[in-house]
C-alpha cells in the first residue's frame, strides 16, 4: 500500500500556506521548576543556609536569592540578598535574640527557571531539627507505581537528639500517607502504598514533625515523579522477506493501567528510521515497511519517545527478520536487454518520430502536475487513425509510480481492463471505435475519470494520470479550517492539528476537536479513509472555518 509519510504531510501544509507579510513567530516561555532547601544553624549567631536546585536536583549557580528573618507577626529582623555559589548555596548570619521566627528564602525566577519560595517557622529557644528522607532502595525522586509498596526511611537530626519525635509523611496535597515515631537512633521506617500516592504525575513528598518541648517543629520536602513503566511490543508475521517487498508489522503501546492512545511510535531497522505511526484508541499500531537495501538478518524495533517524565520512553524487543536478495538473473535474461536495445535502435529508424514523441511525453509526465487525467497531444495535426491508449499513473504529491492501479475502459455494455506495471505504466491496444469512459483507481487514492474517443490523433498515446491519496486529500480538505485557526495562513505548517484545535474558543472547540480527530485518524490510521469520510471532513472544516473567522479564535497561543 502506498502511504504518505510525515514529510509529505508537512510539505503539503507548506504548499497550502499562502505567502504573506513577515511576522514574529509567537514565543512561549517554558520554565523549569525549582526548589529551595532551607537550613538554620545555631551558634553565637544564627546562620541561615539556602540551596537552590532545579527539577533534577542540581544546584543553580549565580542566581539571586533573598534570605529574610521575621517575627511571626511580620516584622523583619534581618534581610540579605546575594548570588548563589557554584553549588547553588547562599548563607547569611543574623543576630536575633531567642524566640520564635519565620525564616524565609525566595528566588524571583528568570527566563529559564520558575519563581519559588520556602519558609520555616522555628523556635530558637528549642533545638533545631533536620529531617532527611531516603529510600530503602532505588531512587526517591522516581517512584514506580507498578511496585505495590515503597519503604522510605526518615531520619531526624538535632543537637537534642532525634529519638521520640512524631513524624508524618504527606503528599503535595497535604494528604497523609504514613506516620510514626522515630526510634532511639532518630530513624523511622515508613511504608507507603502506590495506591495512596496517586496517579502518574510530578509531585512532592513532605515529611514534618511538630517537635516537642525541647525540639522545634521541622519540615522537609522532596520533588518526585510518579510513573508507570511503558510497555511497547512489536511483531512481524513472517521471519523472512524478499528485499524490496512490503512487510507489515504491528504492535501495542500501553502501561499496566491500559493502552496509550494517539501516541507516535517509530519503527526502526537497526538505527535507520523506517516509519512513524500513531496508536489507535486501543494502543495498537500497524505499519508497512520496505527493507530495500538490506541483505541478511535485520533487527526491527519500535520506539516511543515520551514528552512527559511520568510516562517513560520505551523500546520493544528486537524482531529479527531475514532479508533475502531478489532472485539471481539467468543468462537469457541478461541477454534480453541487449536484444531489446537492438530492436529499439532498429525501431528508431523505422518509427523515429513516433518514438521521440513518446519519450518526450514520458519526460513531461515527471514534471509536477495537479491531480487529474492529463492528455498530452503531440504537436501538429494528424489523421484520426490510432486505436491505442498508453499512459502512466503517478502519485500527485511526490511523483512516485503507482504499480497495480486498475485501468478500466467502459462504454455501454463493453468494458476493457488492465493494470499498471511497477513503473506505473499501462497500455491498451486495438480498442474498438467509439466514445469510452476511462477510469483510474488505486487503493487508498481518489479515483479519476475522463471521456476518450477512438480512434484518436495521438493525444491518448501519452496519458498522464496524477492521483492524490485520500490521506493527503483529507489534509487538503482540512486546510481552510487550519488557516482560519493559525495566527497567519503561512504559519499553520508549523502547528499540529491538535495545537490548532486548542486555539478555538469554547463555543466551537468541541466541533473543531471532533473534525481534528477525524483528520488524524484519516492520516495516521492503518487503513486509509473512505472517499465519503474525506468529503465529510471537507464539509465540516469549511463550515467551521467560517465560524472561527467571526470570533471563535483566541488571540494568541496557549502558554505551556
Amino acid at each position: 500500500m502506498h502511504r504518505p509519510g510525515v514529510r509529505r504531510a508537512l510539505a503539503l501544509a507548506c504548499l497550502l500556506g499562502l505567502p504573506g507579510v513577515a511576522a514574529a513567530q509567537p514565543i512561549v516561555w517554558v520554565r523549569a521548576e525549582t526548589r529551595i532547601e532551607l537550613r538554620v544553624e545555631r551558634g553565637p549567631r544564627v546562620r541561615v543556609r539556602a540551596t537552590l536546585r532545579d527539577d533534577r536536583g542540581s544546584g543553580l549557580a549565580s542566581r539571586a536569592l533573598e534570605l529574610r528573618v521575621a517575627e511571626p507577626g511580620g516584622l523583619t529582623r534581618g534581610l540579605t540578598r546575594g548570588a548563589t555559589d557554584a553549588n547553588g548555596d547562599l548563607a547569611a548570619d543574623f543576630d536575633v535574640p531567642p524566640g520564635t521566627y519565620r525564616f524565609e528564602a525566595r528566588y524571583a525566577g528568570d527566563e529559564s527557571y520558575a519563581e519559588t519560595r520556602v519558609e520555616l517557622l522555628l523556635d530558637l529557644e528549642r533545638a533545631h531539627v533536620r529531617l532527611v528522607l531516603a529510600p530503602l532502595e532505588g531512587r526517591l525522586d522516581r517512584i514506580d507505581l507498578d511496585v505495590p509498596t515503597h519503604p522510605i526511611r526518615v531520619r531526624a537530626e538535632s543537637d537534642a537528639g532525634g529519638a521520640g519525635l512524631l513524624v508524618q509523611l504527606e503528599n503535595e496535597l497535604d494528604e497523609p500517607l504514613a506516620s510514626g515515631t522515630t526510634g532511639a537512633d532518630g530513624s523511622l521506617l515508613l511504608t507507603v502504598s502506590s495506591e495512596a500516592l496517586g496517579g502518574p504525575a510530578a509531585g512532592r513528598l513532605v515529611v514534618r514533625t511538630t517537635g516537642d518541648a525541647v525540639r522545634a517543629p521541622a519540615q522537609t520536602e522532596v520533588l518526585v515523579v510518579r510513573f508507570r513503566p511503558t510497555r511497547l511490543t512489536l511483531e512481524a508475521p513472517t521471519a523472512t522477506v524478499t528485499a524490496g517487498q512490503p512487510l507489515r508489522v504491528r504492535g501495542t503501546l500501553g502501561t499496566s493501567e491500559g493502552p496509550l492512545a494517539r501516541k507516535a511510535v517509530g519503527v526502526f531497522a537497526g538505527e535507520r528510521h523506517l516509519e512513524t505511526v500513531l496508536t489507535d484508541a486501543d494502543g495498537r499500531f500497524e505499519s508497512v515497511v520496505v527493507l530495500e537495501d538490506a541483505d541478511g538478518p535485520v533487527a526491527l524495533t519500535a520506539r516511543f519517545e515520551s514528552d512527559a517524565p511520568w510516562r517513560p520512553a520505551a523500546a520493544s524487543d528486537a524482531v529479527e527478520v531475514r532479508v533475502e536478495p531478489r532472485g539471481a538473473t539467468s543468462l537469457p535474461w541478461l541477454l534480453l536487454p541487449i536484444g531489446v536495445s537492438a530492436l529499439a535502435i532498429l525501431a528508431l529508424f523505422w518509427r523515429g518520430r513516433r518514438v521521440a514523441r513518446a519519450v518526450e511525453a514520458r519526460v513531461a509526465s515527471l514534471a509536477p502536475a495537479p491531480p487529474g487525467i492529463h492528455l498530452r497531444a503531440p504537436p501538429g495535426a494528424r489523421e484520426a487513425t490510432r486505436r491505442d491508449l498508453e499512459g502512466v499513473v503517478l502519485d500527485a504529491d511526490d511523483g512516485d509510480p503507482l504499480g497495480g492501479a486498475r485501468v478500466t475502459l467502459s462504454g455501454g455494455a463493453r468494458a476493457l481492463e488492465t493494470q499498471t506495471d511497477s513503473a506505473g505504466a499501462f497500455a491498451l491496444a486495438d480498442v474498438p471505435d467509439g466514445r469510452w469512459t476511462l477510469r483510474i483507481e488505486y487503493a487508498g487514492y481518489e479515483a479519476r475519470e475522463a471521456t476518450v474517443e477512438l480512434p484518436h490523433r495521438g493525444a491518448l498515446g501519452a496519458i498522464d494520470v496524477r492521483l492524490r491519496s485520500l490521506r493527503q486529500l483529507a489534509l487538503h480538505r482540512y486546510a481552510p479550517l487550519a488557516e482560519a485557526l493559525a495566527p497567519e495562513r503561512r504559519w499553520w505548517a508549523f502547528w499540529t492539528p491538535r495545537e490548532l484545535a486548542g486555539r478555538a474558543r469554547a463555543g466551537a472547540r468541541r466541533d473543531v476537536e471532533a473534525v481534528t480527530d477525524e483528520v488524524e485518524r484519516a492520516v495516521w490510521s492503518s487503513t486509509p479513509p473512505a472517499p465519503e469520510e474525506v468529503d465529510a471532513i471537507g464539509q465540516r472544516a469549511a463550515r467551521l472555518a467560517g465560524e472561527v473567522r467571526v470570533g471563535e479564535v483566541q488571540k494568541g497561543p496557549t502558554a505551556r
